[in-house]
């Protein structure tokens, strides 16, 4: 009987979990004249909070984060970056740890109310000498570990190195420990795909997207390859999550012209980004789509920004679910930020020839069937 009833309990799980359909429903229009980037939710409180980000100038780096009280729309708590390392992303653990990756620079910040509290040089994985490591986005921390996204620089031709050094330059992602203030265990690990190429500018000059979740699993996205690569502890296992929408195959080779690059730029879709909804147990790939160059009457070009985008939708076990498709002239491309109340993306709103485009936040519903 107990096996009988184990069973029933199998089936009600897989049935509960096999959705074929998400739908997007408005619920509510933020009150709040600030572009929201970001999102935090306070376990200990209980509350949520929309982060705006402030970049003095285009090009510059991070100067304060804002948190705004979702419920009330007031200021709650400012944070200065009075960091002398320039950082554009970070990751919250709580308003005493919130963590930052310098910008071109091989540096992690630790940064809390007051502003930055410790930096430490984690230019630690070894060939520095023809190897600069740069990190463009926040790291993924895990169980008190840190994990980047390493690249090349520039790699200089005429210096001789050994065939381990070449090995060990070619893996992308690096990840270490902070113990008693000092940085312990670096290693570089995870090559690029075998689908790609060692003479397109997707290797070695590319980077990938990556978080963590909250079972301790890190997720990786290639910008061109179908699978997601997922790391739980030693344990490496690439999921299928290929868009309808893009062809991840094409590359632009290293020598290439001018003309080419643009061409490259303005027509080929690839994977953007991986999002993790703590709130819904679900996991997004956000993907940017082909289209042609030139538009439909052929009078002008295409903008990058124009270009549709979906979000592949996956569940707790990288099920495929859906892929919902927007209209990069309705929404701002890539913007899919989930909160404890909703998901919420920009609307663009366009106000004529004459007047400046509007943009209107709204948190929306996820609706699976």
């Amino acid at each position: 009987m107990k096996i009988l009833v184990s069973f029933f309990l199998l089936i009600a799980s897989c049935q509960q979990n096999s959705y074929s359909r998400v739908n997007v429903i408005p619920i509510d229009t933020l009150k709040i004249n600030e572009q929201i980037s970001n999102y935090y939710y306070d376990d200990k409180n209980k509350n949520g909070y929309y982060i705006n980000d402030c970049y003095p100038e285009i090009g510059s780096s991070l100067a304060s984060i804002t948190f705004i009280n979702e419920n009330t729309y007031k200021k709650e708590a400012v944070i200065s970056i009075n960091s002398e390392t320039p950082v554009l992303y970070y990751n919250i653990i709580n308003f005493d740890s919130i963590f930052a990756t310098g910008y071109h620079t091989p540096n992690l910040v630790l940064f809390n109310k007051s502003g930055v509290l410790k930096e430490w040089d984690i230019d630690v994985f070894g060939t520095s000498e023809f190897y600069t490591s740069l990190r463009a986005f926040p790291p993924a921390i895990i169980n008190n570990e840190f994990f980047f996204n390493i690249y090349s620089d520039k790699i200089n031709k005429k210096i001789n190195y050994s065939k381990e050094a070449e090995i060990q330059v070619n893996k992308i992602m690096g990840k270490l420990k902070i113990v008693n203030n000092r940085i312990e265990s670096p290693q570089r690990f995870l090559n690029f795909p075998s689908d790609y190429h060692s003479d397109s500018i997707f290797c070695p000059f590319s980077w990938v997207r990556y978080i963590g979740d909250t079972a301790g699993k890190l997720i990786i996205s290639f910008h061109m390859n179908d699978s997601l690569w997922v790391i739980n502890g030693e344990k490496l296992t690439k999921y299928p999550a290929k868009s309808k929408y893009i062809d991840a195959s094409i590359r632009l080779r290293k020598k290439h012209t001018h003309e080419e690059a643009v061409k490259f730029d303005n027509e080929v879709g690839y994977y953007f980004n991986i999002i993790y909804d703590k709130y819904r147990n679900l996991y997004y790939r956000v993907v940017f789509h082909n289209q042609k160059e030139r538009n439909e009457d052929g009078t002008t070009n295409n903008r990058f920004n124009d270009r549709p985008w979906s979000i592949i939708v996956l569940d707790k076990n990288f099920n495929y679910i859906d892929e919902i498709i927007f209209s990069a002239k309705k929404y701002l491309s890539g913007r899919f930020l989930p909160t404890s109340r909703g998901i919420l993306m920009t609307k663009r709103i366009d106000n004529g020839l004459f007047e400046e485009e509007g943009k209107m936040q709204i948190l929306y519903k996820l609706e699976l069937e």
